[in-house]
């Protein structure tokens, strides 16, 4: 990942340098003198005597209709431009520092189950395309009635979308118990190996876990937590409410896909 990112960067450098036609744009510098005011201004250039030339610069806010209708049209192109670049740079750094919503930290802590009723890898099929992550943390299956809702939905949302994973976390189990639950529940998304409860212990995610059983938490792919049906210790948790949400994050992500395939 971090190649192709600096492959894109050495490309987009290389049109920069080569594009001689082009006059340089001023930048805009915020100068600090030694006692501590600030001025963001423009460098002009130096004065016979040395000293460096700055146009102090200061946004200012105007409406739109107030500009000549010339000038409203290249606004308008200068506002399209630096939104298109600013969502480049926004999406670059993710990709470069957030693959997937801590998929790729836990990744190797996570299990299948077999048809033979063995514990296999898990390996997901694509971790560029996971936009959001629910991990979804329980402990007493027998009281579990959500399970079969959350599994249903799950199958649900991947057959329309690669952008959603599940992650089964139970806190106290065997493993015995943890295997024998997802067989009886038929349980198709990745489960965390319960043999590795110290390492759980050790990751960002274990701090979204609020103790109270079960709890569901959707994570984006900045691990920011978009939904947790955690409402209080002595409240009712809203199980449905968090997974409502994650549904509508993958039918925004769908609708977005198909808006920028649409010519």
């Amino acid at each position: 990942m971090k190649a192709r990112w600096i492959s894109v960067i050495t490309v987009f450098a290389t049109i920069l340098i080569s594009s001689g036609d082009e006059k340089p744009k001023p930048s805009v510098h915020e100068f600090r003198s030694k006692s501590g005011s600030k001025m963001k201004a423009i460098v002009l250039g130096t004065d016979d005597s040395g000293k460096v030339l700055l146009q102090p610069y200061g946004p200012r806010a105007v409406p739109l209709e107030s500009l000549h209708p010339d000038d409203q049209e290249f606004a308008k192109a200068e506002q399209e431009r630096l939104t298109k670049e600013a969502e480049f740079i926004r999406q670059g750094w993710l990709d470069f520092h957030y693959a997937d919503p801590v998929i790729s930290v836990l990744k190797d802590s996570l299990r299948l189950l077999n048809k033979d009723g063995d514990w296999v890898p898990y390996e997901p099929e694509d971790v560029q395309k996971l936009q959001y992550v629910a991990y979804y943390f329980t402990k007493e299956h027998d009281e579990d009635k959500f399970i079969g809702e959350l599994s249903n939905a799950y199958r649900k949302m991947r057959k329309r979308s690669p952008h959603v994973e599940v992650v089964y976390i139970s806190l106290g189990d065997s493993d015995k118990a943890v295997r024998d639950y997802v067989k009886l529940k038929k349980i198709e998304f990745p489960v965390y190996d319960p043999s590795l409860k110290g390492l759980l212990n050790q990751s960002a995610i274990i701090t979204a876990f609020k103790g109270v059983y079960p709890q569901l938490v959707v994570v984006d792919r900045l691990a920011l937590v978009k939904a947790d049906s955690f409402k209080g210790r002595n409240e009712k948790s809203d199980h449905r409410g968090a997974l409502d949400t994650l549904e509508k994050l993958i039918r925004d992500v769908i609708r977005e896909e198909k808006a920028k395939s649409t010519p």
